[in-house]
């Protein structure tokens, strides 16, 4: 089985030594492999389960976020979309304060990235910093500059700097293996449709806190449904 904290300090050094690129998308690349997938699974539900029931909860932009291991540097995730009959993303256009690299493990999505400042969509531009919650900055103008699809197999790296937003799940759901790698900004930008009210908005809050019960149940039913 794999060794959990082994693992952490592994990585941790790996980041620090040759960046998140590399080592984010060859990682996330490793966990698209059934195999490896399953005895990552194995090992957080035996060695880190405290973990995982802490920093899961279900997404707004509607997903099981699923935090299998974490290090200084780094966190390793499932994200587990639901079909847009049973819950509708609500995900505006954003960036992150770290970098992250994911691939596709089931199902498939729509992606788009853009350039804000620019083009003739209006919106409003928040920025959010945590311990300061989410803060109206002034309208704003962004512009699409690339959409494409993703499914299984799929993987690539995304930089902070990159605005993005995911647009379309597809019926049956999508599963993906995310990892994300240190952080680069103290801040990240929100573009919306809608004015949000204080305490609206906060990209980083979850709806629904799960039991262990729960995560092991969506867990194994992943690996089930990988396996099928």
């Amino acid at each position: 089985m794999l060794n959990v904290n082994k693992f952490i300090e592994k990585m941790d050094q790996r980041i620090l030594a040759e960046g998140n690129d590399k080592v984010l998308l060859e990682t996330v690349q490793h966990f698209s492999n059934i195999n490896n997938l399953s005895q990552l699974i194995d090992a957080t539900l035996n060695q880190t389960l405290g973990n995982l029931v802490e920093k899961s909860y279900l997404h707004p932009n509607g997903f099981d976020k699923m935090v299998l291991i974490s290090g200084q540097h780094f966190n390793l995730r499932l994200h587990n979309f639901h079909p847009r009959s049973v819950m509708k993303p609500a995900e505006s256009i954003h960036n992150h304060k770290w970098e992250f690299a994911s691939s596709i493990l089931s199902g498939g999505y729509t992606a788009q990235e853009y350039e804000v400042h620019t083009g003739d969509v209006d919106k409003y531009h928040y920025r959010y910093a945590k311990g300061e919650g989410i803060k109206y900055v002034s309208p704003d103008k962004v512009s699409l500059t690339k959409e494409y699809q993703v499914s299984p197999g799929y993987s690539y790296f995304m930089p902070s700097d990159v605005f993005h937003s995911i647009r379309r799940i597809n019926d049956e759901g999508c599963v993906t293996v995310m990892m994300t790698g240190f952080t680069n900004e103290t801040t990240t930008s929100v573009f919306t449709d809608d004015e949000l009210a204080p305490g609206e908005g906060n990209i980083h809050c979850g709806m629904k806190q799960y039991t262990a019960d729960e995560l092991t149940q969506t867990l194994m039913s992943i690996k089930d449904r990988l396996v099928a």
